[in-house]
């Protein structure tokens, strides 16, 4: 009677587990998908103007490619995430290249943070010669 009980006792603790990750396990890749907008640009940490007018920049996540259209001209190319590094990393690759460019990148709801520096990731969201791209989720 003991071992039943002793068995149902982990079985429920078990189901409660399972209960608790449920979306724990949602990757940044997924995260990642469907559109984004640009809403801010700083370069150095000051924030510069955005075009005038109706053209918004508009960045789409689908599978591992991403997109990128202003209205004028859209840009095709793949992306590889490296969530071991802090901050996590993004490579893009655009069509026709094989050097992909590093940036680094941070998601908070439907907020995504993406910094660069030349041809490297920066190391952190502010410093010398870091661009800071935030963009927000299309619902």
């Amino acid at each position: 009677m003991k071992r039943v009980l002793w068995l149902a006792a982990v079985a429920v603790v078990a189901a409660l587990s399972v209960t608790a990750t449920r979306g724990a396990g949602v990757t940044d890749k997924e995260k990642l998908q469907g559109d984004w907008e640009v809403v801010s640009i700083s370069i150095e940490g000051k924030t510069i103007d955005l075009p005038a007018g109706n053209t918004k920049l508009k960045i789409t996540f689908k599978d591992d490619k991403v997109s990128s259209d202003d209205g004028n001209k859209k840009d095709e190319s793949t992306f590889k995430l490296d969530t071991s590094k802090r901050p996590a990393q993004i490579a893009v690759t655009k069509v026709g290249e094989t050097k992909p460019k590093t940036a680094i990148y941070k998601i908070e709801g439907d907020t995504l943070k993406i910094g660069f520096k030349g041809d490297e990731a920066p190391t952190a969201f502010d410093g010398a010669g870091v661009s800071v791209m935030t963009l927000k989720r299309v619902k």
